[in-house]
């Protein structure tokens, strides 16, 4: 046998020992430093597989609000109906995901120097899905009045709350007079816009001027085909087809037999739809904020130390994964975590015991007889609250998370009373929505479906609709009103910072998370992306379907 003895050149050896040398130096160095604590952040995660390239076909298969009615968009009363018409129909302004107010039907707009008549110039050449007649102001005007008729019989009520007039100048042109001034009046102008030359009860379909046109509807389906001529990018899906299913349970029932392709959920569980490949479940955020309401006749809490002990002594990391399945975003302020208008210095209250030790410490409140509960100075009043709660028909989650606060709260030394009553959503003669209005309990869980114009006097100030624990402070209400009647976006943001400063400071309700939802939906559907609630077909147009088989279900 021969045997080849490979031989190293001289000047490479030594240039190879240097470098031996060189990183046991380096290693020995970095043994002798305390070990960087390794983040969640730098794991190296697959690059997904690219997405084909977007392409006509396919079609989504979702579930049909519950009753809907297909005649009037006007109509509805259910966030589920909305968007469903808003597949069809279109408003002046959308919102768009960071809370923005973004043209749609109205190309661009401007105020006078009261602030309350805005002048708008629309959107030429936009035609109705029959393709007869062009959209014009005379429709926006035609509009405003049905919306007046109905009165408060309608979800977008609010408008009409918030204009004074709608007047056509020309055919591209409408003036329209607010009963305040202030950008977040734009806000009311989200309501679809109907044909003024159709007559919806006598029309077979529904005629709009959005993505999508009603080609087939009967009690238990509804057909949507793509509208070509759409003013914006044509849709790359040519058809939704809505199918009646009794509850959110049954059409998440019908997507795991492949009945539907997307489904719309508030189902804590719907992580276990997740399967790579074949299944995709992206959480949206929601405009509903979870709240601790607080009781401002009681003497209790009428102390902002106590106030802010409370706030310090609940663990909402803990609540958002054991009780909401990690379907929350915590926020110290009622203002959605991704608006332009959130100030994200507001979020102070982490978790910290000793904090509200100190706090309630300082307010007088110790545990002289060591029985865990805190007693005020000398006397033996102890720091017992009530914690009034709902028994929801919908979910019970709320009542659970109630139950870990009151172990939380015991930790720093509250003895917290939990009263469950019965409720089910929109029943306002409900035991708990009477004890809640008659501000009859110390505290209180409750779930607000905040609007997208940042108006919080309704929980702010006195006598507002929703300020149940009658919290009463003039330079609070002041702010709130600041926001609402804000020129432009700057001086807006400028205003909601200064009001969400306040509130953590002085915490007119303890703000807990927002909730978040989620949407199940096939692989085979691509370009999901930047949803949120309550407009998750907003980006419908970037949505494709592919159906060629084997291929990766990575957004």
């Amino acid at each position: 046998m021969i045997n080849i003895k490979r031989s190293i050149p001289k000047k490479r050896s030594i240039k190879i020992l240097c470098v031996i040398l060189a990183l046991v130096f380096i290693f020995a160095m970095s043994g002798c430093a305390d070990p960087e604590p390794v983040s969640d952040l730098a794991i190296v995660v697959p690059t997904a597989e690219p997405s084909p390239a977007p392409a006509e076909g396919g079609e989504l298969r979702v579930p049909m609000p519950e009753n809907a009615a297909f005649y009037n968009p006007l109509s509805v009363n259910t966030e589920e109906m909305k968007l469903m018409y808003s597949l069809v129909f279109e408003s002046l302004v959308r919102v768009d995901k960071e809370n923005l107010i973004v043209p749609a039907l109205a190309e661009n707009w401007a105020a006078d120097e009261t602030g309350k008549v805005w002048t708008f110039n629309l959107r030429k050449n936009v035609l109705w899905h029959n393709s007869t007649s062009v959209f014009s102001s005379s429709d926006v005007e035609y509009t405003y009045q049905k919306l007046l008729a109905m009165g408060s019989d309608t979800y977008y009520s609010y408008a009409a709350e918030r204009i004074s007039s709608v007047e056509a100048i020309d055919a591209n042109t409408v003036k329209i007079t607010m009963k305040e001034p202030g950008y977040a009046s734009l806000y009311a102008l989200t309501f679809p816009i109907m044909c003024a030359n159709v007559d919806m009860l006598s029309a077979d379909f529904p005629i709009g001027t959005g993505p999508y046109f009603v080609s087939e509807s009967n009690d238990s389906r509804l057909v949507l085909s793509a509208n070509k001529n759409w003013w914006r990018q044509g849709a790359y899906i040519p058809r939704i087809i809505f199918e009646a299913r009794d509850d959110n349970e049954t059409a998440l029932a019908s997507y795991q037999a492949g009945q539907l392709n997307f489904v719309p959920t508030s189902n804590l569980s719907s992580g276990k739809y997740r399967e790579q490949g074949v299944s995709v479940v992206q959480d949206v955020m929601t405009q509903i904020s979870e709240v601790m309401l607080i009781n401002h006749q009681n003497g209790i809490l009428q102390d902002i130390r106590v106030r802010k002990a409370l706030a310090y002594a609940l663990n909402r990391i803990d609540l958002v994964s054991n009780v909401y399945m990690n379907h929350a975003f915590l926020s110290d302020v009622p203002v959605a975590p991704d608006s332009f208008l959130y100030e994200s210095k507001s979020k102070i209250y982490d978790y910290d015991l000793d904090a509200a030790d100190a706090l309630l410490n300082e307010a007088g409140w110790t545990d002289k007889d060591n029985d865990g509960i805190r007693e005020k100075d000398n006397s033996s009043k102890e720091l017992t609250l009530t914690l009034l709660v709902n028994d929801s028909t919908e979910s019970n989650a709320r009542h659970e998370a109630a139950m870990l606060m009151q172990s939380q709260l015991a930790l720093a030394g509250f003895e917290i009373e939990i009263v469950a009553l019965p409720f089910k959503l929109g029943d306002e003669k409900s035991e708990y929505a009477q004890k809640l209005k008659s501000g009859d309990f110390d505290l209180a869980l409750a779930g607000f479906n905040l609007s997208r114009d940042t108006d919080l006097s309704v929980f702010l100030k006195p006598g507002g609709k929703h300020n149940y624990g009658h919290y009463n402070n003039s330079a609070m209400a002041i702010l709130a009103d600041a926001v609402v009647h804000a020129a432009d976006e700057t001086a807006a943001r400028d205003a909601a910072s200064e009001l969400q400063m306040r509130f953590v400071e002085d915490l007119p309700f303890i703000n807990l998370y927002f909730r978040m939802n989620s949407i199940v939906y096939s692989a085979e559907i691509k370009g999901v992306q930047g949803v949120r609630e309550p407009d998750i077909f907003a980006n419908i147009e970037k949505w494709y379907i592919n159906t060629a088989a084997g291929q990766s279900g990575a957004e």
